[in-house]
């Protein structure tokens, strides 16, 4: 899963906010002066910071279901940044006129309200719709914020995004992340034939949108820091290829026609190239293809696989995977290509797998043997020191596979009924082999 940070809207999407002159900054005088509302997260205890959304006013009745919509996502958004506490709007004191006016701040520090956001949502005589929205500081009674847009009436979520997104960067001095989106891969059907779609996603799970059919594998999607596109693996009729989608349009087009299987893609910092893994007989090689030239550059040349490539995010240097050194390790090398260097390091924290929660719940006062790793303990019939209890899967420890669980639960189940009693023999029994790009799946 890949998340997009949509860039200026102004600019990029073809069904975007028309903004231009319209939309500048909404100020209206304040009362007061003071300290400025500033959120600084310098320890764990961090205390979420007080704010009022009353619902948006609608500028006619038609509008305020879509008033009370941009008021319920702004809400959710702040809210599931951990940074606010939106306030009960049954804790409100004062009922507001209008947005145009100045608020009573005192009615607002009252309840503790930090902060306050008030918007109207009008639609205009040419069917856009207007989201206008100011941001105040209580404590100081002073506007922090003011803006307001234009747009299509089925772009409505897109505001509520887009207000979050410059309320969070006011009040953080950190760039919002509400309006971005994410792009996966949606997996249905039944077990023995599973579907994988390509889809798109606004961060909060509205607007699902699927961008492949489900007629063939696809993999390791990524954005373009830059544009509307997306570069993934797919593995059709042929080998694996891969393939530059424009979201907007849907186009697709493949990544260089390269004998052989590509894989592993990713872009270039400033979006104009991707960098790619590509099979050569037994081996695989890193190659740089220029989008605008469709130019190709060899970077690497061994008798390897090197893999996984990724760019720094100053574009200077690349790092990937190898096993040149006769096991995978993670390289470095410049962009451009030239001295490659492994990466060593004293001490690796290592943070994977799971563990056996086996204590505690009365194991141990049933007879059963527990180890000091918190495995079960059991004989070749799976069977504990308690001759009444028998045990399967994680919690006896070896390989944790879905699969082999499986079995070892049958085995016991057959030997506790006394129903075709053996011993577990775990050799036959498949061990799973794990693939980066994954080829196959169970």
């Amino acid at each position: 899963m890949r998340i997009l940070r949509r860039p200026d809207f102004s600019v990029t999407r073809r069904r975007a906010l028309a903004l231009g002159a319209a939309a500048g900054g909404l100020t209206l005088a304040a009362r007061h002066a003071g300290a400025v509302v500033r959120l600084d997260i310098t320890e764990g205890n961090f205390q979420p910071l007080p704010i009022a959304i009353p619902t948006f006013f609608g500028g006619a009745d038609s509008d305020n279901d879509t008033a009370v919509g941009v008021t319920q996502i702004i809400t959710a958004n702040l809210k599931g940044s951990g940074l606010f506490l939106p306030i009960d709007p049954a804790a409100f004191l004062e009922k507001l006129a209008s947005v145009d006016n100045v608020p009573n701040f005192p009615n607002w520090r009252t309840i503790n309200a930090q902060a306050l956001v008030t918007g109207r949502i009008t639609r205009q005589s040419d069917g856009r719709l207007k989201a206008e929205f100011r941001l105040w500081d209580v404590l100081a009674g002073q506007q922090l914020a003011g803006q307001q847009y234009f747009t299509t009436p089925d772009n409505w979520r897109r505001i509520a995004h887009i207000i979050s997104d410059a309320i969070y960067e006011r009040l953080t001095g950190e760039k919002g992340y509400f309006d971005t989106r994410i792009v996966f891969i949606d997996e249905t059907g039944p077990k023995e034939r599973r579907i994988k779609r390509l889809a798109i996603m606004d961060q909060d799970g509205a607007n699902v949108r699927y961008l492949t059919r489900g007629d063939e594998l696809v993999l390791t999607p990524r954005f373009s820091p830059s544009t509307q596109e997306i570069t993934y693996m797919a593995y059709g009729q042929g080998d694996p290829r891969v393939y530059l989608l424009n979201i907007e349009t849907g186009q697709r087009e493949v990544v260089g026609n390269f004998p052989g299987m590509s894989f592993a893609p990713r872009f270039s910092p400033d979006g104009q190239s991707v960098i790619m893994s590509l099979q050569e007989g037994s081996n695989a090689n890193l190659f740089i293809m220029d989008l605008r030239s469709k130019s190709t550059t060899r970077l690497t040349n061994t008798p390897a696989i090197d893999t996984a490539p990724s760019y720094a995010p100053d574009g200077s240097q690349i790092c990937f995977e190898s096993d040149r050194g006769g096991h995978p390790q993670i390289y470095v090398m410049p962009a451009a290509g030239g001295t490659i260097q492994s990466i060593e390091a004293d001490v690796v924290l290592v943070s994977v797998g799971r563990r056996a929660q086996t204590r505690g719940i009365g194991l141990e006062d049933a007879g059963v043997v527990i180890d000091e790793r918190d495995h079960i303990q059991v004989d070749g019939m799976l069977r504990t020191q308690n001759p009444h209890i028998w045990a399967a899967g994680d919690c006896i420890g070896g390989l944790q596979l879905a699969h082999l669980a499986s079995a070892e639960a049958d085995r016991a189940v057959e030997n506790a009924l006394d129903h075709h009693v053996m011993p577990m023999d775990r050799t036959v029994v498949p061990s799973c082999i794990y693939t980066h790009p994954e080829i196959a799946h169970v």
